[in-house]
């Protein structure tokens, strides 16, 4: 899924040399922007999502968007999170942002 969002950005090198320029890239975008799993992981389901912000990483003079949500759980608590807290959430959060209109 982040290699769709985030294209390889060295073309004109091998393969194997690619992958760890992108696995590299990948760490400090996750490092940067990731929020603690406390945070972000829940059992209460999103039941909205009031706000969607493209926001752009900048990585060796590329440039990459990604986009932070705001969203209310069903306790009534309200998050922003961004594509690097995909990981540590929960997987039915996932879906019902995959599915918003």
């Amino acid at each position: 899924m982040y290699y769709m969002r985030f294209p390889p950005a060295w073309l004109e090198l091998s393969e194997d040399v690619q992958l760890d320029k992108e696995r590299a890239r990948l760490e400090i975008f996750f490092q940067k922007y990731a929020q603690p799993r406390e945070k972000v992981w829940s059992l209460s389901v999103i039941r909205s999502v009031s706000n969607i912000k493209a926001r752009s990483f900048r990585r060796e003079k590329k440039k990459a968007e990604f986009y932070s949500y705001d969203i209310r759980r069903t306790d009534e608590t309200t998050t922003t999170i961004s594509e690097a807290d995909f990981p540590l959430m929960n997987h039915a959060d996932i879906l019902i942002i995959a599915h918003l209109p």
